[in-house]
């Protein structure tokens, strides 16, 4: 496992936090958060927790393509005040876990054993947004569901780049009445109450292309 963070107290605390289990181990320690891929090239590690500030720290300096995914197999990342829209594009990116800078030792040390093994860890209020999609086909495929119609998907995709209702008529060249009738139904039909339920179930859905 190798560690990525920019700040000297913050990477011994993540090391003290994380060699204090038997079942991990720590080959390489850096304060340079944009060389994950690099980092997890050389290593050849199986996971790299990386802690940033913000997430407007993270998502432009890691910049997680999906060929990025391919090269990092687990990929644990630490922030502070995520919106749901944003965890959202960063676990279609390829990241297996994202989690609180303040994390405790048992939930960093689930988190990491998880994605060396595969598997993505979400918390409680991750899964009750990002969950929400897994809930409401419970009992059925998600295929059963009823499609969005050409137009709901265009403005679903509009609403993930952050376009206000005002922005979407002007481009689409219909009212704001019209874009809103549509937003009511994208919603409806994903089972979402807000905006960014909505993009954060398009994402887990494959309706948004990140």
């Amino acid at each position: 496992m190798a560690i990525a963070a920019e700040s000297a107290v913050e990477r011994a605390g993540l090391v003290a936090l994380l060699t204090g289990s038997p079942s991990l181990s720590v080959v390489h320690v850096s304060e340079h958060v944009r060389d994950i891929a690099t980092i997890a090239a050389a290593h050849e590690v199986d996971v790299v927790v990386a802690a940033v500030r913000s997430p407007n720290d993270l998502l432009l300096p890691v910049e997680l393509t999906p060929d990025l995914a391919h090269r990092i197999p687990g990929l644990v990342l630490l922030v502070d005040d995520a919106p749901v829209a944003w965890v959202a594009d960063i676990f279609a990116h390829g990241a297996f876990a994202v989690l609180p800078r303040d994390v405790s030792a048992d939930e960093l040390h689930a988190a990491v054993q998880s994605a060396g093994a595969g598997l993505v860890s979400l918390t409680r209020e991750q899964y009750a947004t990002l969950g929400a999609g897994v809930r409401a086909t419970r009992g059925g495929s998600a295929s059963t569901a009823e499609p969005l119609t050409r137009r709901e998907a265009e403005i679903l995709g509009m609403l993930a780049d952050g376009l206000a209702n005002k922005e979407i008529a002007a481009r689409l060249g219909i009212s704001s009445h019209t874009v809103k009738t549509h937003v009511q139904a994208l919603f409806a039909k994903l089972g979402a109450d807000s905006r960014a339920e909505a993009v954060a179930l398009g994402v887990r859905r494959g309706l948004i292309l990140l």
